[in-house]
């Protein structure tokens, strides 16, 4: 056995065996990049901390080391080089539809942010499955999952950026005809978002209840799940007295967790008040 007494030498060995574990990223770095500021490291604030840091690039964030086999990260990389730059402007900036490939790539890359934030959080293995699809049996995915549900794209005002939450995903209620429903939302851009919502939602009912300043407080995510939020560049002038932003996204998220508190329990109480006729 080979024992290291000099530190320097320790701190090599061990930053070398590092570098050679596969950096594994449950949010892709290209669903990140757009709330990087050129010439700057991102800047993210962490709800167990309470505290602000640009400590970190698009390679190291939201990435562990070693998290899923790399096969699985081979696969997950190839998926992503399907949603191009182009196509990305083509909906965040020139506000034009999909075409259908373009609309199922879409689709998947929310179905596998989901699986993402599953499986770095330990609550399932399935994404480790995904490897095993091929083109028809990523259809076959995407037509199931959109039997139920539809996908759509919301644009925000000028005045509104987003948060980027950890998650990729952050839920968003929505009053219907049964009570609450949950829309899932994946912030597509700063001023764009992806939303997956039940076919049992008319889109009229989900784009009028729609207010985009709760959008922006929503995309903080909840405490249940989403530990860190990025910070749009726009509010990069608050680095210079960052408290009183701290206090303000302490404030949201409590609103936040409030509101999923509140809406499960009236969930609860209709699905009962249903069962009594």
């Amino acid at each position: 056995m080979v024992v290291v007494q000099n530190e320097r030498t320790l701190t090599k060995i061990l930053t070398l065996l590092k570098l050679e574990m596969p950096n594994n990223h449950y949010v892709p770095k290209f669903l990140t990049s757009p709330w990087k500021k050129k010439g700057e490291s991102l800047w993210h604030f962490d709800f167990r901390t309470e505290q602000f840091s640009d400590k970190f690039s698009l390679e190291t964030l939201f990435a562990k080391n070693n998290l899923w086999p790399s096969n699985l990260e081979s696969y997950l990389n190839s998926e992503s080089e399907n949603l191009s730059g182009d196509a990305r402007k083509k909906l965040t900036e020139k506000l034009l539809q999909p075409n259908s490939k373009e609309y199922q790539s879409l689709f998947l890359l929310v179905l596998l942010q989901a699986s993402r934030s599953s499986y770095y959080k330990g609550l399932s293995k399935d994404l480790e499955e995904i490897v095993n699809y091929d083109d028809a049996k990523l259809n076959q995915l995407v037509s199931a999952a959109s039997v139920n549900h539809g996908l759509f794209g919301i644009s925000l005002p000028p005045n509104c950026r987003l948060f980027f939450p950890e998650t990729g995903i952050f839920p968003f209620p929505v009053l219907g005809s049964h009570g609450y429903t949950w829309i899932f939302l994946l912030p597509y851009d700063r001023d764009f978002c992806l939303c997956l919502a039940p076919h049992s939602l008319n889109l009229v009912e989900v784009f009028t209840q729609v207010n985009f300043e709760h959008l922006v407080y929503w995309s903080v995510g909840t405490s249940a799940f989403c530990d860190r939020i990025i910070i749009p560049p726009e509010l990069y002038e608050n680095k210079s007295n960052p408290s009183v932003l701290a206090n303000a996204l302490k404030e949201v998220r409590a609103y936040v967790d409030s509101q999923v508190s509140a809406i499960n329990q009236l969930n609860e109480i209709v699905t009962k008040l249903k069962s009594l006729f």
